[in-house]
């Protein structure tokens, strides 16, 4: 059994301890990549994101024909169609923190639907549904675990096809044009969620698990985005948005803030 400085390698052993751990492990993760050709520098990439192309069609319908013009009352459903085609870099699986900077070489289709109501002289609120389908894709040399109990570290490769689940996403929005005089205001409420994963073996072998990576595959996202803009003249504008995380799972909890200046000529 381990006493701190020793490890049983009888299988079944559980008396395995934090030092075990360290020194034959993490003291030795460098030598452990290099071996498996696995790079876990930080990761930074630059590259285009997915072409996305949409048809978007609305429409204003007056709820309050006898009212005049500055309290008006429209109601402006909207549809959007909309496909994304695979132009980004997809992921290098010989690094361990890449990202793709579009659908990692998948191809989609999507649809969202919508209704705002704007009061003329006040506010405008709001909501949308939308759902995207993914088309499956085929890589090669994939890191695929054969153990249940692996998680971020896969040492042997093989060949994969990838069904992406489907996304919806709901959302809710308030603004209030000029408000006070020049400064806008818009505020949203998201909630995105991504299906589980289909992942096959291009060629079956027991001793790999996709099923583990499928079930890592489903994450949800809730955030809102808020937003303020300032107009310096006719022509000139200045922004702020901040999207702020309120809620995850197995998703990155991140925080973007843009500053914009946007003119108009």
């Amino acid at each position: 059994m381990g006493d701190g400085n020793t490890l049983d390698k009888t299988y079944g052993c559980t008396d395995i301890t934090v030092r075990d751990v360290e020194c034959l492990l993490m003291n030795e993760l460098q030598d452990i990549t290099e071996e498996i050709e696995l790079n876990i520098c930080d990761f930074s990439r630059v590259s285009i994101e997915d072409i996305r192309l949409q048809l978007y069609w609305r429409h204003a319908y007056l709820l309050t024909p006898c009212t005049a013009d500055e309290y008006a009352v429209l109601a402006i459903p909207y549809f959007q169609l909309g496909g994304s085609l695979a132009a980004a870099k997809k992921i290098d699986h010989s690094q361990a923190f890449a990202l793709s900077t579009g659908n990692n070489d998948h191809n989609a289709v999507g649809f969202t639907g919508g209704i705002n109501f704007d009061f003329a002289s006040t506010l405008e609120f709001g909501a949308e549904i939308g759902v995207t389908h993914f088309f499956a894709q085929d890589f090669c040399n994939v890191p695929v675990p054969n153990n249940e109990f692996q998680s971020g570290i896969y040492p042997f490769k093989t060949d994969i096809n990838v069904q992406p689940g489907m996304n919806w996403h709901f959302a809710g929005k308030i603004g209030a044009y000029h408000f006070m005089q020049c400064l806008s205001f818009w505020f949203q409420y998201v909630i995105m969620e991504h299906q589980h994963d289909k992942i096959c073996l291009k060629q079956a072998d027991p001793a790999f698990k996709p099923e583990v990576l499928e079930c890592k595959s489903h994450f949800q996202a809730k955030f809102v985005n808020s937003g303020f803009n300032y107009d310096i003249s006719s022509n000139i504008a200045v922004g702020f948005l901040w999207q702020a995380p309120i809620g995850q799972k197995n998703s990155y909890r991140s925080n973007t803030v843009l500053l914009s200046i946007t003119g108009t000529f």
